[in-house]
């Protein structure tokens, strides 16, 4: 009747998910698609917000593989992650509102590993470090907005080691 609400329209196999299944928040718009064999995530899942794709995944065998995507309200590429077994793997970017990248990382086992930047709205390097495991490695460096170094700091074992150096807009030591 009328005020019935679909919620759910799925396949099923042998008592479990097979085939593409589609969920529908409380008004009755989309609020995700995935695909399911044998009762497994396999294949692009698509979620959404207020029936507009807020991100794609894709799953092999429940864990997931390969390339995610995040959109922001407007449609627009809002961040990217990698992921390989289940685990964030790989180069994650993530984007202001005009397009802009704010942050750079890499991540390996679910853990930041490599090099991390972060961006001014205006493009311009607001942070620079490595991370190891997870953890802040050799130098962070902090800029002003106008690119000088504002402040470098070393790091061992994810905790400050030794006194940060602190600098003017201008670029000269306080």
């Amino acid at each position: 009747n009328e005020n019935t609400l679909l919620i759910q329209d799925s396949v099923f196999a042998d008592h479990k998910l097979n085939g593409e299944s589609v969920f529908y928040d409380d008004d009755g718009r989309i609020a995700m698609k995935a695909n399911f064999i044998n009762g497994k995530l396999d294949g692009p899942m698509t979620i959404y917000n207020n029936g507009v794709v807020y991100s794609v995944f894709m799953y092999i065998n429940n864990l997931r593989e390969g390339s995610a995507v995040y959109y922001n309200a407007a449609g627009d590429v809002a961040g990217t992650e990698n992921y390989k077994n289940g685990k964030l793997n790989g180069e994650t970017i993530h984007y202001n509102e005009e397009g802009g990248i704010l942050s750079k990382s890499n991540y390996k086992d679910d853990q930041l590993d490599g090099e991390k930047t972060e961006y001014y709205k205006s493009g311009q390097i607001r942070e620079t470090s490595v991370y190891e495991a997870g953890l802040a490695a050799g130098t962070v460096i902090a800029y002003h907005e106008n690119g000088k170094i504002q402040k470098k700091q070393l790091y061992k074992d994810g905790k400050p080691y030794g006194d940060p150096a602190e600098y003017d807009e201008k670029g000269k030591l306080k």
